[in-house]
């Protein structure tokens, strides 16, 4: 593989994982949203002592999962930003199922 198709490839691994883990990310927040919710719900309207007990440990789980998951987000960011293009052009030639030592080879 050339540079020029190193950085291609790597710029598309970098947008894809980029992408995945916004989306991630939102989806992990709407499910921590829905848990406060429901937690919120069990626990308000509820008249057994177990069940209330339940519906707060639904809360505060949903609660700790939103700053977790943004978290997760950031360093993830990061990271994808720091990996070297070569790096990058491994891990989606191995994802998608190309070899990558092979391509190199044939063009020195």
């Amino acid at each position: 593989m050339t540079n020029e198709e190193i950085k291609r490839i790597s710029l598309i691994y970098r947008k894809h994982q980029k992408r995945l883990s916004f989306i991630l990310m939102i989806i992990i927040v709407v499910l921590g949203i829905i848990l406060i919710s429901v937690g919120l719900f069990i626990s308000i309207y509820s008249k057994e002592k177990f069940i209330i007990i339940a519906g707060v440990i639904m809360a505060i789980l949903g609660a700790f999962d939103i700053p977790l998951m943004i978290t997760f987000n950031n360093k993830t960011q990061k990271r994808i930003d720091n990996m070297t293009d070569v790096e990058c052009a491994k891990r989606y030639c191995r994802i998608y199922g190309i070899d990558f030592n092979n391509n190199n080879k044939s063009q020195n």
